[in-house]
């Protein structure tokens, strides 16, 4: 008896090493692995606080609408007109986020701007001053941004040729959707950049402190191209202490004759500013990511001097950081998972590289990951799909650490499955057991030794939406059961 304890000791205290991630579709997300329909398609997604999916497309590609769906990729009937919500309007370049449980979405519609929010049930909230915003702004509008204290920042931008200048716009929309007026000027800040501070084709990030960045690049007629990024205060204001009098420029990412398509940013979880594009022309097409502090200091310890490279990759068109890891996706359907220093991940698939199949000539269009590290990925093609990516391999195997242990089914029984709540475990010997949940990753998020139980209950209500394994040990046999959480 002593030395099964002692085995059982070691076996727990073992479950917690990491382990390589491979990935692959999840086979119980959709139709094995992705959901698709062409009248309504999906470009950008978000993930409400409960798991639920949403993804918006505009007429470019499908019926304008709103789509929800659980995390089983299974439409959530209940939301709109079962499942979806038609916008009111058609918009390009659509953009979509979460605000406060309620659904932003936002774009243009006959060049002028859209934004409207809906509750969570798919219902229009009335609260919200919808329809029609811009306070006169004409120039398209970029993106919009959350900040920490519930309010919107609204951003336009414009080029103007052959004059070479450039404006960035913010509009501050309180939580109700009316305009701030304490912001900027009325509500609004306006920011032109002309000849050697022009900027083309930017991207935008807000960090803790509600300061809003620029990435995008500066080109001169002798075909010089530099990286800049522009730093604003939380008034909408240059803010004076980043860079150079609220601008950095980076010089040593491009040479003649190469260009650069355009830029995205992200504020990183320490602060730091992160931006990510392609560079193509000259040798080959690469991607790079460049780092800096929250003052605009270049992190040399990233890459090299800040500077990170990897050749023949095409577009970058998303961001995501998670548990210290830096993920980029690019329209040639790969996604990169980087360490914080700047070196791809030899943990994550094929050396930190994950490709995507899926359709014909299907391309990414966003990227989400979920709290148990799975990937959600919209693409677009003749169809437009919503995918999930999970770890492939049997998290057993890939321990490496079970071979000594009888891998034979223990008579139990798991349910409900799917559950929100709570799971019970049934015929369970009287013999000591130790039991485990484990996420996805595999990261072990419950654990439990029970002795003289038939039936274990474990509550689940706090636990992110997704899959898990339970696994048994009892009487030198081992199990592994699977549940959904809802």
């Amino acid at each position: 008896m002593k030395q099964k304890f002692i085995l059982l000791a070691l076996l727990i205290s073992m479950c917690s090493l990491g382990f390589s991630q491979n990935y692959q579709l999840d086979s119980s997300f959709g139709k094995d692995g992705t959901t698709s329909n062409p009248k309504f398609g999906a470009e950008k997604v978000a993930i409400l606080p409960d798991g639920r999916i949403i993804t918006v497309a505009s007429g470019d590609v499908a019926k304008p609408n709103l789509t929800c769906t659980f995390p089983t990729g299974k439409l959530d009937k209940s939301f709109g007109n079962k499942g979806r919500v038609l916008l009111p309007v058609d918009i390009s370049n659509p953009i979509l986020l979460i605000q406060n449980n309620q659904i932003v979405v936002g774009g243009m519609s006959n060049s002028k701007t859209f934004i409207v929010r809906y509750n969570n049930n798919g219902t229009l909230d009335n609260s919200f001053a919808n329809g029609r915003k811009g306070q006169g702004i004409t120039a398209p509008l970029m993106d919009i941004k959350l900040r920490t204290d519930g309010q919107l920042i609204l951003i336009f931008f414009a080029e103007y040729y052959p004059e070479q200048y450039s404006t960035i716009w913010q509009l501050c929309l309180n939580e109700n959707g009316t305009v701030n007026t304490s912001f900027g000027i009325n509500g609004t800040s306006t920011n032109t950049f002309r000849d050697r501070y022009y900027i083309h084709s930017p991207s935008f990030a807000i960090d803790q402190l509600n300061r809003i960045f620029a990435a995008g690049y500066f080109s001169t007629e002798l075909f010089s191209i530099e990286l800049r990024i522009i730093g604003f205060n939380d008034n909408g204001n240059l803010d004076n202490s980043f860079g150079s009098s609220g601008s950095l420029y980076v010089s040593y990412i491009y040479t003649y004759p190469e260009a650069v398509t355009p830029t995205q940013i992200k504020v990183l979880a320490n602060g730091n500013i992160l931006t990510a594009g392609t560079v193509f022309g000259g040798n080959a097409t690469r991607v790079f990511m460049f780092e800096c502090k929250p003052d605009g200091t270049t992190k040399s310890a990233f890459g090299t001097n800040g500077v990170v490279t990897i050749n023949n990759y095409n577009k970058i068109n998303k961001i995501v950081e998670q548990d210290g890891k830096i993920y980029l996706s690019t329209i040639d359907n790969i996604v990169f998972r980087f360490l914080k220093n700047g070196t791809l991940d030899s943990g994550f698939c094929d050396n930190g590289i994950l490709t995507v199949n899926i359709g014909a000539n299907a391309q990414i269009r966003d990227m989400v990951l979920l709290d148990n590290s799975d990937i959600l990925l919209t693409l677009f093609s003749q169809q437009q799909y919503l995918a999930k990516y999970t770890p492939a391999s049997s998290i057993l195997k890939e321990a490496g650490f079970l071979n000594n242990l009888k891998q034979e089914n223990i008579r139990v029984s798991l349910y409900p499955n799917p559950t929100s709540n709570y799971i019970h475990i049934s015929g369970l010997s009287n013999e000591k057991a130790a039991i485990q949940v484990i996420n996805n990753s595999g990261k072990i998020v419950k654990s439990f030794t029970v002795e003289n139980e038939p039936m274990k209950t474990i509550d689940v209500q706090d636990l992110p939406a997704g899959i898990y394994f339970v696994r048994i040990i009892q009487n030198n046999k081992l199990t592994t059961l699977k549940f959904l959480k809802q």
